[in-house]
C-alpha cells in the first residue's frame, strides 16, 4: 500500500541501491508475504493511522461546517438613514416597507392594492421627483399603465393543480395596475435602459413583506439614491412596480404582450427581477440569461455580496419546483436577458400571515440593496447596453459563488474542456499504475464492486428507515426541526457505509495496495458522474468538477514534494497520506456543506406545500447523496487505519438509541408554533356555495385542503364549528362531518351558505345554429354559436367550457389575439380572468361549436359552462364558519398540541354549472329531460328555440324579453312553459314582474296553452294573475 506517495522516488532509490524500494512494488509485496501474521500485525499497528487521527479529522470537518454556517448567516451592517444618500440605507427602505405591510394583505383587485399601496408608491415617487429636480442632474418620470389582455399558456408552464393535458389554459387580465418610473440623464438623454422589476401585490393570506414588498422598498431606495446623486447616469434605469404578480404573472404580461406595448419597452436591454420565496437571509441569484454574458459578468464582478448558483437555475427551469416568476415572461415573451434573484431562506413564512416585517432580519435589506445599487450602476454604465440583445435558446454560462467570498463565471464550453482534462488525467493515472503493477485490473474491478456494495447497503438502510417512519407515522418529523435529518437519516447511512469498508479492510489486511486502489476507483466514480453530466450539457457539473479537483490534488502535491527531495518512507507515509488528503479535501467539503445547507434550507419548507410526492423520498435521496459523497471522499483512508472496528461497535448502538429517543419524544413532532419562528402546517379553508342550473340544486360546504403530504387524515377534531341552521335542526350533532376524500381534503357539508354580494351570473344572450350548405342529404354539418353575459363576482373569475355529446369547440372569445403563443387546439378550454381596478366581471363572451349529425337527431346537450369566482379579500373573504375556524386555530396553536399548529388561507367561493343544447325546432310533451350526475353534480333540462332558450333558473338572473317578431305559434307555447317552470323556483319579485309584463295582452294564447297541455294552473298562479 501507499504506492502513490512513494512511487515517484522508485527510480532514485533503485539507483542508490536502497533495499526497501517503493511500498507497493512487487518486491515489497513478496517480502511482506513472507512475514508471519505477528509481524504483519506489528507493521499495521505501528505504521497505520489510529482512531485519534480520525477524531482530529472529524473535528476539522466539524469546524469547517460551523464556519460555513457562520458565513452563510453573515450579513452586512445596516447603513444609517442620515448618510446623505451616498449609499444604500436599510433604515430608509424599511420606512416604505412598513407602510406597505401595515396595509395587510394586498391581492390584485383589492382596495389595499389598487388604491392604498399605489398611492403610497406614487407619493414616494413624487417626493423623489422633487429631489431630482433640485439636483438638476438626472430626471425622474412617472407613468401609470392599466393593461388588459389575454394569453394562451400551456399547462406545463403554470401547472395549476386542476390542469390536464386535454385542457387549453388562457390567462386574461383587465385593468391591472403597473407603476413605471424612469430615471436618466437630464442632458443627452439615452434611448437605452435596464429594467428593475418587483410586485407590490401579495397573496390574500398575508402582508407579503418579503414577497415582494421588501424588493419594492429596495428598488425605491435605489431610485432615491440615484436621484440624489451628483453623478450623471450614462443610460436610463426603469423601475416597474407591478400590481398583479400573484395572480399568474399578469402584470408583467402587460409590458410585453398587449396590442400597444409600453413605449419604454423598446429601449430595454437587460432586466433585474427581484422576488421572494422566503424571509430573511441573502438573496440568491438563481436564474440568468439567456446569452448576454455581460449582464451576468456585471453581477459577478461588481456586487459586494455574491450569492449565486447555476444549480438553482437548472432546478427551477426543470419544473421541479411548483412556482414561477416574472423572469420567464421577460425572457420568453419579451426576448430580454436578465437576472432573477429571490430570498430563499425561512420559506416557512412564504405566502402566510407570518410574512411580515419582523421576519426580515436586520442586514437582509442592506445586503440586497448594496448588491442591487452596485449592479444597477455597473449595468447602466456598461458599453454593452447600446448593443442589441443577442438572444440564445439555451443558457451558455456556468456561475456560482464560493461561500460569498467571491464569484466565478465562465462559458460552459470552458467547463466542458476542464471536465475533459481532469477526466483524462485520472484515466492516465490509473493506466500508469496498472502498467507499473501498483495494482491489477482485477484489483480495480473488485474495488469498484466494493463501492457498489456500499451503495446497496446504504440503500437498504434507507429502505429500513423509511419503513420505520411509515409504520410509526412519523412523516415530516424533520419539518419543524431540520437538524433531525442528520441523526435519523445521514448518520445511519454513513455508519453503515463506513462499517462495510472497515469489514472489507479487515478481510484484506494483507493487500498492501488496498488504499491506493480504492482511492483511484473513487476518482473514477467521480469521473463517471462528471462525464454523464457533461454529455447531458448540464452546467451543474461544475459541482462534481470542484470535488474531483480537490480529491485529485494529493497526487500533484506528492509529486511536487518528491521533486523537492522530500523523503517519503514507509514510516511516515500513512499519516502523511491521511492528513494530506484531509487537508486537500477541506475546501471541497466546505463548498459541499455550503450547497447542501442551501438545498436543505430551501427544500425543507418547500415540502410543507408539496403534497403530491412523499417528502421522505426526497430527503432520503439527499441524505444518501450526502453520506455517499463523504464516504467516497474518505473511504480509502479506512484501509490504512487500525481500531475503527471498536469505534463502530460504539457508534452503531448509539445511532439506534438516538433514533429511538427521537421517535419516542415530542422532538419529532412535524409542526411547532412560536411567534418568532413558526413551523406551521398550511391549510386552505374554502366555504363553497354551488349552483347547478336551478335554485333547487344547490349545496354549501366547507372544504379544508392540506398542502403537505400528511394530508387530511390527521387534522384535529373540527366539531367545534357552529352552523346555526344545523344546530337548530332536528339532528343532535353540532356538525355532521363526513370524509369524502381522506387523501387531501376534508369536506364538511353545511346548511348555511356564505353571505355573498354580487353573485356571479352567466346568462344566455343569444344562440344561433344551422347546417352548412355543403351538408349531404339527411346530414347536417352543424355550426352552433352561443353568446353569454358574464357579470358579478369578485376580481378572480374562472370559466370552463367542455363540449359534450360529440360537439367540438372550434373557438371562443377568450382566445389570445397575439401571435406569440400557440392557439388552443385542445377540446376543453379554461380561462382565468383577473380584474384590477373596478374589480368585478362585466363582459360578453361566445363559443362556437361544430358537429356532424343527422338532421332528425334529437336535441343533445352541446356544451357545459362552469363558472367560478373567489372572494379572497374584503368583507366577504371570511364567512361566519371561516372566521370561527380561523379564531380557533390562532388560539389553539399556542398550546402544545402539534395538530393545531396550522396557518390558514381562507376564501368564500361561488360555483355555477350550466348545460346548453342545440336549438330544437319544436319541443312537445314527448321531449325528454336529460339529467346527468357525477362528482360535479351536473344538471340538465331540455332547452327551447330562440334567444331566450336555456336560461339558468336563478332568482338573481334577469328573464330576457324576446325581441318583436321572434315568437312564433310553436315556440310561444314552449316559452310559456319554460316561464312557468322558471317561476316555480323564483322568489324575486322583479323577475316575476318582467314575465308578467311580457304576457300582458296575451290571455288567449295563455288559455290555449293551458287547455292543450293540461298544465296545473297552480304552477302558473303568478302568470294567471298577470293576465
Amino acid at each position: 500500500m501507499y504506492a502513490d506517495v512513494t512511487q515517484f522516488s522508485t527510480r532514485r532509490r533503485r539507483r542508490a541501491n536502497q533495499n526497501y524500494g517503493s511500498i507497493g512494488d512487487k518486491s515489497i509485496e513478496q517480502e511482506m508475504a513472507k512475514k508471519d501474521d505477528n509481524e504483519v500485525e506489528f507493521f499495521h499497528r505501528f505504521y497505520s493511522v489510529g482512531i485519534f487521527d480520525w477524531i482530529v479529522a472529524v473535528a476539522l470537518i466539524t469546524a469547517v461546517y460551523f464556519a460555513v454556517e457562520w458565513q452563510s448567516n453573515r450579513l452586512p451592517a445596516v447603513s444609517p438613514a442620515n448618510n446623505n444618500f451616498k449609499e444604500f440605507s436599510e433604515e430608509r427602505a424599511r420606512v416604505l416597507l412598513k407602510q406597505l405591510t401595515e396595509l395587510g394583505p394586498r391581492p390584485a383587485g383589492s382596495k389595499s392594492n389598487e388604491i392604498d399601496a399605489f398611492q403610497i408608491l406614487a407619493s414616494k415617487v413624487a417626493s423623489i421627483q422633487s429631489a431630482a429636480i433640485s439636483k438638476n442632474v438626472n430626471f425622474v418620470e412617472l407613468d401609470v399603465q392599466r393593461p388588459s389582455w389575454c394569453l394562451n399558456a400551456p399547462c406545463y408552464i403554470n401547472r395549476p393543480r386542476w390542469c390536464q393535458k386535454s385542457t387549453c389554459y388562457t390567462a386574461c387580465f383587465s385593468n391591472i395596475t403597473n407603476l413605471w418610473v424612469r430615471i436618466g440623464p437630464n442632458k443627452n438623454p439615452s434611448a437605452h435602459s435596464i429594467l428593475l422589476n418587483c410586485h407590490f401585490d401579495s397573496v390574500p393570506a398575508g402582508p407579503g413583506a418579503s414577497d415582494d414588498a421588501a424588493a419594492c422598498a429596495v428598488m425605491m431606495e435605489t431610485l432615491e439614491v440615484l436621484a440624489n446623486s451628483n453623478a450623471k447616469l450614462q443610460n436610463d434605469v426603469i423601475f416597474l412596480f407591478n400590481g398583479a404578480e400573484e395572480s399568474g404573472l399578469v402584470a408583467s404580461y402587460g409590458l410585453i404582450t398587449q396590442s400597444k406595448p409600453h413605449p419604454w419597452k423598446a429601449g430595454i436591454r437587460a432586466f433585474i427581477n427581484l422576488e421572494g420565496a422566503g424571509a430573511g437571509g441573502r438573496e440568491l441569484l438563481f436564474q440568468a440569461g439567456p446569452g448576454e454574458p455581460w449582464i451576468l459578468q456585471g453581477y459577478l464582478q461588481s456586487v459586494p455580496h455574491p450569492f449565486s448558483s447555476v444549480i438553482g437555475q437548472e432546478i427551477f427551469q426543470a419544473n421541479l419546483i411548483d412556482s414561477d416568476t416574472d423572469f420567464r415572461i421577460f425572457r420568453d415573451y419579451g426576448k430580454l436577458s436578465g437576472l432573477d434573484m429571490a430570498y430563499v431562506k425561512n420559506g416557512y413564512v412564504y405566502h402566510t400571515e407570518f410574512d411580515r416585517i419582523s421576519a426580515i432580519s436586520q442586514g437582509v435589506i442592506q445586503h440586497t440593496g448594496d448588491n442591487v445599487l452596485t449592479l444597477t450602476k455597473a449595468l447602466v454604465s456598461s458599453s454593452h447596453i447600446v448593443e442589441p440583445p443577442k438572444q440564445k435558446e439555451k443558457n451558455q454560462w456556468v456561475f456560482y459563488d464560493f461561500m460569498g467570498f467571491f464569484a466565478i463565471v465562465y462559458p460552459i464550453l470552458y467547463g466542458i474542456i476542464a471536465n475533459g482534462i481532469i477526466i483524462g488525467l485520472v484515466i492516465v493515472t490509473v493506466i500508469a499504475r496498472i502498467w507499473r503493477r501498483t495494482y491489477s485490473l482485477l484489483d480495480l474491478f473488485l474495488a469498484i464492486l466494493h463501492h457498489m456494495l456500499v451503495v446497496v447497503v446504504m440503500a437498504a438502510v434507507s429502505a429500513l428507515l423509511f419503513a420505520v417512519i411509515h409504520f410509526f407515522k412519523l412523516h415530516m418529523f424533520w419539518y419543524a426541526t431540520p437538524w433531525l435529518l442528520v441523526p435519523v437519516y445521514m448518520i445511519p447511512m454513513t455508519v453503515a457505509a463506513l462499517t462495510t469498508h472497515v469489514v472489507i479492510a479487515m478481510r484484506n489486511r494483507r493487500k498492501h495496495n488496498a488504499e491506493i486502489v480504492h482511492y483511484d476507483t473513487s476518482l473514477l466514480i467521480w469521473c463517471a458522474a462528471l462525464l454523464f453530466l457533461t454529455i447531458k450539457g448540464i452546467a451543474s457539473a461544475y459541482f462534481i468538477l470542484n470535488i474531483l479537483l480537490f480529491h485529485f490534488l494529493r497526487i500533484p502535491i506528492f509529486f511536487v514534494l518528491q521533486r523537492f527531495g522530500v523523503r517519503l518512507d514507509p514510516v511516515s507515509t500513512p499519516r502523511v497520506t491521511f492528513y494530506t488528503q484531509v487537508m486537500c479535501l477541506l475546501p471541497a467539503i466546505a463548498y459541499f456543506f455550503y450547497m447542501v445547507k442551501v438545498l436543505v434550507d430551501f427544500f425543507v419548507p418547500l415540502m410543507g406545500r408539496m403534497n403530491r410526492i412523499n417528502p421522505e423520498f426526497v430527503f432520503l435521496a439527499i441524505s444518501l447523496f450526502v453520506g455517499f459523497t463523504l464516504i467516497l471522499l474518505l473511504n480509502n483512508l479506512c484501509y490504512i487505519t487500525r481500531g475503527l472496528g471498536l469505534l463502530l461497535k460504539l457508534l452503531i448502538p448509539l445511532t439506534i438509541a438516538g433514533i429511538i429517543v427521537i421517535a419516542a419524544t415530542k422532538i419529532s413532532v412535524p409542526y411547532k408554533y412560536s411567534d418568532d419562528e413558526p413551523r406551521l402546517r398550511r391549510i386552505n379553508a374554502e366555504h363553497w356555495i354551488r349552483y347547478n342550473n336551478s335554485l333547487k340544486n344547490t349545496s354549501t360546504e366547507l372544504i379544508i385542503s392540506t398542502w403537505d403530504y400528511r394530508k387530511a387524515k390527521d387534522l384535529p377534531d373540527l366539531k367545534f364549528l357552529q352552523d346555526e341552521d344545523r344546530a337548530n335542526s332536528n339532528t343532535s350533532d353540532i356538525l355532521n362531518m363526513e370524509y369524502f376524500d381522506e387523501d387531501k381534503k376534508l369536506k364538511v357539508p353545511l346548511i348555511t351558505p356564505p353571505a355573498i354580494e354580487k353573485m356571479l351570473n352567466v346568462t344566455l344572450l343569444n344562440r344561433t345554429s344551422g347546417c352548412k350548405p355543403e351538408s349531404a342529404p339527411g346530414q347536417c354539418q352543424e355550426v352552433l354559436n352561443i353568446t353569454f353575459i358574464l357579470d358579478g363576482g369578485q376580481s378572480n373569475v374562472t370559466l370552463q367550457s367542455w363540449p359534450l355529446n360529440g360537439y367540438n369547440l372550434e373557438e371562443w372569445s377568450w382566445q389570445a389575439p397575439d401571435q406569440m403563443t400557440k392557439p388552443c387546439i385542445e377540446p376543453k378550454r379554461e380561462v382565468s380572468v383577473k380584474y384590477g381596478l373596478g374589480n368585478s366581471a362585466n363582459s360578453t363572451f361566445w363559443v362556437v361549436l361544430t358537429k356532424n349529425r343527422k338532421v332528425d337527431d334529437p336535441p343533445a346537450t352541446a356544451v357545459e359552462i362552469r363558472a367560478y369566482t373567489r372572494y379572497d379579500y374584503g368583507e366577504f373573504q371570511y364567512s361566519k364558519i371561516l372566521a370561527q375556524l380561523r379564531s380557533e386555530i390562532v388560539t389553539r396553536r399556542k398550546a402544545n398540541d402539534w395538530k393545531w399548529c396550522m396557518t390558514m388561507a381562507a376564501e368564500e367561493n361561488f360555483k355555477d354549472t350550466f348545460f346548453f343544447e342545440r336549438c330544437a325546432v319544436k319541443l312537445n310533451n314527448d321531449a325528454k329531460t336529460r339529467t346527468r350526475s357525477s362528482d360535479r353534480i351536473r344538471y340538465n333540462h331540455s332547452y327551447l328555440c330562440g334567444p331566450f332558450e336555456g336560461i339558468a333558473q336563478h332568482e338573481d338572473k334577469a328573464w330576457p324579453i324576446p325581441p318583436p317578431g321572434v315568437l312564433q305559434p310553436d315556440n310561444f307555447v314552449s316559452f310559456l312553459k319554460a316561464s312557468c317552470l322558471h317561476l316555480a323556483g323564483v322568489k324575486s319579485v322583479g323577475v316575476k314582474k318582467g314575465i308578467c309584463d311580457f304576457f300582458d295582452g296575451k290571455e288567449s294564447e295563455f288559455d290555449s296553452a293551458v287547455r292543450q297541455y293540461g298544465w296545473d294552473k297552480k304552477v302558473c298562479t303568478v302568470i294567471g294573475a298577470c293576465v
